[in-house]
């Protein structure tokens, strides 16, 4: 591991994103704009830019440094490959991704509005659900599926409000 670190801390800062940009235009010729999308490699870039910035200060981010470069070097092997390498790309991707998420605060596009709006949704139900059992009678289906809209909104409102902070603060993934 000591081995490991001291070899990624005498590369030159911009010679590994260099490389790992070289690999992934290399790699993408290979590949349909579908697979692309599928294998989420906008946002495999996004996260080696986060980690090129931030390793010299975080040991995780120094410990992806190598897989993901790896996964550069092999992306077509990847999407193409059988499904034991197709595992072993979304280990190493999802790990990634939910180390920038919890150790840097990184989030992707429109986070908090999604989970938001979900938490808002389940509150105006069980908010129309419990008036509707004391009201019993009164509006009936409606109040649920009013109170169940309102918990949307708020929802879609503090959650868009969150994403737009998200975003002005360059946390977005």
């Amino acid at each position: 591991m000591q081995i490991l670190k001291l070899g990624l801390i005498a590369m030159n800062n911009n010679q590994w994103l260099l490389e790992f940009n070289q690999n992934i235009s290399r790699e993408r010729e290979k590949l349909s704009e579908r697979d692309l999308r599928f294998f989420q490699l906008e946002r495999l870039m996004k996260i080696s830019r986060h980690i090129e910035t931030n390793h010299k200060e975080c040991e995780g981010c120094l410990v992806f440094k190598p897989r993901i470069l790896e996964l550069s070097e092999n992306f077509s092997r990847y999407v193409h490959g059988n499904i034991k390498e197709k595992v072993h790309y979304e280990e190493i991707f999802d790990n990634a991704f939910k180390h920038m998420k919890n150790t840097h605060g990184l989030y992707p596009s429109f986070h908090f509005t999604y989970h938001y709006t979900f938490k808002g949704l389940m509150a105006g139900l069980a908010a129309g659900t419990f008036t509707f059992i004391i009201f019993r009678g009164i509006f009936e289906i409606q109040l649920i599926l009013i109170t169940a809209l309102a918990g949307i909104i708020f929802g879609q409102v503090f959650g868009r409000r969150k994403d737009n902070q998200i975003r002005r603060a360059g946390k977005k993934i």
